[in-house]
């Protein structure tokens, strides 16, 4: 019984640490194949997406087309007054000249508006990649977490197993040198 009951302990220890080492194995093979993929949102692909479309245009058609209509308008009425002055042929080059600053001045506003959803998009693509790494980053901690705990519970199975290889390996030891 004595023989037997030395072995008990180291025994234990072993079946102990071989059962942590084999959970810990599993575990870290299971949670390897769950390690998060980098995905963006779907809302970050539609914000990049409306943003490409603005960053393409311009002053919207409807106002670009009002402008212009203001600018025919505009010429159409100073024509009109030169008649009435008596002015005639001889305003037409004014009349054309300022058709002509108001429509390098529409060229100017529509030129600034694409700048500025040029702007805006390139604000969308970045807050986008922001919100899109902090969340790829919590998935990540997440999950190298996990594997630290199955990679501690395999250590500890192998400690325990070695462990008990050594208690054996220095009672065998001490039964040689003490008899």
């Amino acid at each position: 019984m004595a023989e037997i009951s030395q072995f008990l302990g180291p025994g234990i220890q072993a079946g102990v640490g071989l059962i942590q080492g084999i959970i810990g194995g599993i575990g870290m093979a299971r949670q390897a194949k769950r390690e998060p993929k980098y995905e963006i949102p779907k809302e970050v692909r539609e914000a990049m997406s409306k943003a490409k479309g603005m960053a393409d245009e311009g002053m919207p058609a409807a106002q670009r087309v009002a402008a212009e209509q203001r600018i025919r308008q505009n010429a159409f009425m100073a024509l009109k007054g030169a008649q009435d002055r008596r002015g005639g042929l001889a305003s037409s080059p004014n009349i054309q000249a300022g058709m002509d600053a108001a429509a390098l001045k529409l060229a100017a506003e529509d030129t600034a508006i694409r700048q500025e959803n040029q702007r805006f998009q390139y604000s969308a693509l970045m807050a986008g990649a922001s919100y899109a790494d902090k969340a790829f980053a919590n998935r990540w901690q997440a999950n190298a977490n996990k594997m630290q705990m199955f990679r501690s519970l395999a250590g500890a199975g192998i400690a325990n197993v070695t462990g008990a290889a050594t208690s054996l390996s220095t009672r065998s030891l001490y039964d040689s040198i003490y008899g």
